[in-house]
């Protein structure tokens, strides 16, 4: 899965092999890569914070990370979310809510400064996770 920054100018990737990569638009290149889901993954789930200086990534490893892109650094993580597969991370427009979708359908609420779960909700399919997250808002 790829995700353009909010600036326009960055590419987030997650690749099969469980890292993430930060690719310059302009040049082609990439200026970070991330390791720390464990777990091999057809494609990741990635979504950047409104203002650009977060990554947050899902996993089929059950994980959620975030990353920090200016110290490029795992600034939280790694929150076990108790699904088998993560299939969606999104953040709340205000980057202070994160939500996450999973295999068994249901939708959590994460506080996106300490990772601690606030809510689930049953019985919403993880293409809705985004839509459902601005109820939040």
């Amino acid at each position: 899965a790829i995700a353009l920054s909010p600036n326009g100018s960055t590419v987030a990737s997650g690749s099969s092999d469980g890292t993430m990569k930060l690719w310059d638009v302009k040049t082609r290149k990439v200026i970070a890569k991330w390791k720390g889901h464990t777990w091999k993954a057809l494609s990741v789930p990635v979504y950047w914070s409104a203002n650009g200086e977060r990554v947050a990534s899902g996993s089929f490893d059950g994980t959620v990370r975030v990353w920090g892109v200016k110290r490029s650094e795992t600034v939280l993580g790694s929150i076990k979310t108790k699904n088998m597969w993560v299939y969606a991370v999104v953040y709340l427009p205000n980057s202070t809510i994160l939500a996450t979708g999973g295999r068994e359908d249901r939708l959590k609420i994460w506080d996106a400064k300490s990772g601690e779960l606030l809510k689930t909700l049953k019985h919403v399919h993880w293409l809705e996770v985004e839509r459902q997250l601005w109820h939040w808002a």
